[in-house]
């Protein structure tokens, strides 16, 4: 008895995990407006550190992180989530933000940016695709 009773528990537990596995969250735009808005709100602050944890690893192979906070100077007032559309496979995802900007004493309005952002590793993560982008945060 005490035998089919650790079987039971070993066998549920197995099916847990087997379980758990299959339900990997899966791309969806409600999870991308989460991540844009958190990563905006950080570059708002000016939470470089933690911004930086949103690029992809491509991005972080061709930009250090010390090299990232280091060039980071865009002086957010406020911010909003436009408009959000996806490739076809969903694993892509395009995001519009309208932001404020002060730069040398003058706030610069409804400025508006379109970032692309990957689904990798189970999350969202921007991708600066633009190689003149990468090389503004390279060390020179």
């Amino acid at each position: 008895m005490k035998t089919f009773s650790l079987f039971i528990v070993a066998l549920s537990m197995i099916f847990t995990f087997l379980f758990a596995s299959f339900a990997i969250a899966e791309p969806s735009v409600e999870k991308l407006e989460t991540r844009a808005e958190e990563n905006w709100q950080l570059r708002k602050e000016k939470k470089w550190d933690e911004a930086y944890d949103y690029y992809t690893n491509d991005y972080k192979k061709e930009v250090a992180r010390v090299d990232f906070i280091k060039r980071a100077n865009l002086n957010i007032k406020a911010f909003r989530i436009g408009e959000i559309e996806f490739s076809e496979d969903k694993n892509t995802g395009y995001v519009t933000v309208y932001y404020d900007a002060l730069m040398q004493s003058y706030t610069f309005k409804d400025m508006k940016v379109k970032e692309e952002w990957i689904y990798e590793e189970g999350t969202w993560r921007i991708s600066p695709k633009t190689k003149n982008f990468i090389d503004l945060f390279k060390k020179k």
